[in-house]
C-alpha cells in the first residue's frame, strides 16, 4: 500500500510538471505572437501601410 502511494504521488507530480510546462509554453508562444504582431504593426506605421 505504501508503494502504491509513492507511485501515485510520483504520477501526480509528473502530471503537475507536464501541465505546468504546457502552461509555460502557452504563455511563451502567446508572448512571441504578441511581439510579432506589435512588430508588424510598427513596420506598417513606419512605412505608411
Amino acid at each position: 500500500l505504501h508503494i502504491l502511494s509513492k507511485n501515485t504521488t510520483k504520477i501526480s507530480y509528473q502530471k503537475y510538471m507536464m501541465l505546468t510546462w504546457m502552461d509555460l509554453e502557452s504563455v511563451m508562444l502567446s508572448e512571441i505572437s504578441q511581439s510579432e504582431k506589435s512588430r508588424k504593426h510598427m513596420i506598417s506605421l513606419t512605412c505608411g501601410f
